[in-house]
């Protein structure tokens, strides 16, 4: 289950980006996953008067396989 976290100041997303961003994201994996798998999640931080700025962190949520791969 892939995630991305936004860490942002105020100023640095309308409400449209986010929605347009976490759509796109979500995007990415509809080849191989139900959209609804991605999340994509927004946490505002305190106030920055340096101006917008913003931290990603992309999570991929995963666990090995128990069936033997031939050649590995």
């Amino acid at each position: 289950m892939p995630m991305w976290v936004f860490h942002h100041t105020k100023g640095s997303f309308t409400r449209e980006d986010k929605l347009k961003l976490g759509q796109a994201m979500s995007n990415i994996y509809i080849t191989f996953l139900p959209a609804f798998y991605a999340h994509v999640h927004f946490f505002k931080l305190g106030p920055d008067e340096s101006g917008p700025a913003t931290s990603l962190l992309p999570h991929s949520l995963w666990s090995p396989s128990t069936t033997p791969q031939p050649g590995l």
